[in-house]
């Protein structure tokens, strides 16, 4: 008995980061202009999905699931012993996952207030957001953000100021997460008393 041939459809790829596994899902369809394919009876057709994934560093691996950020080719075939046969052999395709936008996700401190002093409060200034992750990534404040002034050399006269956000160095390693957060803090004038 010849096996069946199938052609593969792909219902669903990952496109963007979220946090968690994501498996890429595929169903059996019958061949154009073959009346004597696709799932015989209406029997669901198991594959076998394999995966390998370049960072965005260029170096390639082979994973078990879609997780990160970059390139990724999934192989799909059928069990050895399947009653079927897939007409491309192994049907594979290449996709890429984007990073996720977190900037409106950038908790930025709400209890910190700033007053001239004469000195550089730059360093004070360095961790006024934070940022928790998404799906299995998320833990309450596990990022810590990097925040710096775009508006002036020094975080020190009385003004308003505009802060940026950015990941630490080493903190968002893989490159799954983009922020253009930004807002704006003031250094209060002091006040004297005569």
């Amino acid at each position: 008995v010849k096996a069946r041939p199938v052609s593969v459809d792909f219902t669903y790829v990952p496109e963007t980061y979220n946090g968690s596994k994501q498996y890429v899902s595929a169903k059996a369809e019958a061949v154009e202009g073959n009346s004597s394919s696709g799932a015989a009876n209406g029997e669901t057709i198991p594959f076998e999905y394999s995966y390998s994934w370049t960072s965005i560093g260029n170096e390639t691996s082979s994973v078990d699931a879609v997780l990160n950020r970059g390139t990724y080719v999934v192989t799909v075939k059928l069990p050895a012993n399947s009653n079927y046969v897939i007409i491309e052999g192994a049907k594979t395709r290449e996709f890429e996952v984007a990073a996720y936008d977190a900037t409106n996700d950038v908790i930025w401190s709400k209890d910190i207030t700033f007053t001239y002093n004469g000195e550089n409060q730059s360093g004070a200034a360095r961790n006024l957001a934070t940022f928790n992750g998404i799906g299995d990534d998320k833990k309450e404040g596990k990022y810590t953000l990097i925040t710096t002034t775009t508006t002036a050399d020094e975080f020190k006269n009385a003004d308003k100021y505009i802060f940026t956000a950015k990941f630490a160095d080493g903190d968002n390693e893989y490159g799954n997460y983009v922020i253009s957060a930004e807002k704006e803090y003031t250094i209060a004038q002091r006040t004297v008393y005569i």
